[in-house]
């Protein structure tokens, strides 16, 4: 929860990025698709439920052409290339959040891949 404030808070400070909506977990994230159009999606690793690789090809067979971003404290190589195996376009970590997320999302935002690790 408090990783969440910390990222609406970053992304409310940017004139350029708008937070439509949140989700605490993997259901209410597919909830949300059905009824929220949306540019770019940040993805927490890990969440309740449906989480992860699995989340995201849901994700991605549901809306093809949503951009995924997936945030994370588990920044190791295997989860990285995991996640862009599923279908994901950035993969960003916790612990540079303030400093690559806002890069991340303008970036796959215009349909470019952005990792940190």
């Amino acid at each position: 929860m408090k990783e969440r404030a910390s990222i609406r808070t970053l992304l409310a400070a940017s004139s350029d990025i708008k937070t439509v909506k949140e989700a605490f977990d993997g259901c209410s994230t597919l909830a949300l698709l059905q009824s929220t159009q949306f540019d770019v999606l940040t993805l927490g690793l890990p969440m309740l439920g449906l989480q992860g690789e699995d989340l995201i090809r849901e994700i991605k067979g549901q809306q093809p052409s949503l951009r995924v971003i997936v945030v994370t404290a588990l920044a190791t190589e295997d989860n990285a290339v995991g996640v862009f195996k599923a279908g994901a376009s950035g993969f960003v970590v916790k612990s540079s959040l303030a400093d690559d997320l806002l890069a991340a999302i303008r970036r796959v935002a215009s349909g470019g891949v952005y990792v940190s690790l």
